[in-house]
């Protein structure tokens, strides 16, 4: 598959879909942004 295409469904992901996701890594995201800050 080419990048373009992941991008381009990377941008139509429904908002339910992203917000479960981003529940469920929540925390997951929050110690990456950690780690990228130190």
């Amino acid at each position: 598959m080419k990048l373009s295409n992941l991008e381009h469904l990377a941008k139509n992901i429904s908002p339910r879909l992203a917000n479960k996701l981003i529940h469920e890594q929540q925390e997951l995201i929050i110690l990456a942004i950690i780690n990228v800050s130190v």
